[in-house]
């Protein structure tokens, strides 16, 4: 099965392809406008710095977010694997189920 096959995940993808779209256009587009109407090149690259520097800013503090969430998800389906795979019972019980080869 083709992953394009997925309809949802085909629509994901065709919006992220957008947006990625038009913020490239805003990267060069707003520079470019400033430089049309005032005709200095260092307002225009005062207007690309402040269109550049959050979208770095922002992308750096989301690849943060998002390798933390990864991480704690990961963690967390370790921690509900090992917790599946103890048996109930006492110490004894534990401790001679885990010595005991499946």
């Amino acid at each position: 099965m083709s992953l394009l096959s997925n309809r949802n995940l085909a629509a994901v993808l065709g919006a992220e392809l957008l947006s990625l779209t038009g913020s490239a256009m805003t990267l060069v587009a707003s520079p470019w406008f400033v430089l049309i109407m005032t005709g200095l090149t260092a307002r225009m690259g005062q207007a690309l710095q402040h269109v550049g520097i959050p979208v770095v800013a922002l992308a750096i503090v989301a690849g943060f977010t998002a390798a933390a969430a990864a991480f704690s998800a990961a963690v967390r389906g370790a921690r509900e694997e090992k917790l599946d795979a103890v048996p109930t019972g006492d110490l004894a019980t534990v401790l001679t189920a885990e010595a005991r080869p499946d």
